[in-house]
């Protein structure tokens, strides 16, 4: 097994807040490719876009999932709808304890 921490915006990059059915459609997409998750709560955190040099400034809810090394694909495949779902450019997870950022095309 290994363990992949996701952090999800709870709002876009122009300001909107995720609505709660959109956050609970994301989770629950999440916990049925999983079979679960541990909600770790809502952190905040800041990125320095490397092409254009502009902090956002962002909170998020923090999900871990335990997975068999074959699912890790779906997972990151996930990560990427969620980040193009909710406009991000780029999306942060950890997989164990290595930090990774996902360009979102």
């Amino acid at each position: 097994m290994i363990k992949i921490t996701i952090l999800i915006p709870v709002s876009r990059n122009d300001g909107q807040n995720v609505l709660p059915e959109e956050m609970g459609e994301i989770l629950s997409e999440l916990f049925l490719l999983c079979g679960g998750a541990t909600m770790e709560g809502i952190v905040e955190g800041a990125w320095v876009d490397p092409e254009t040099g502009m902090t956002y400034r962002d909170k998020h809810r923090k999900v871990s999932v335990a997975i068999r090394k074959r699912q890790k694909p779906e997972v990151i495949e996930f990560i990427r709808r969620t980040g193009h779902r909710l406009g991000q450019i780029a999306m942060y997870y950890e997989v164990g304890s290595k930090p990774k950022f996902l360009k979102i095309d």
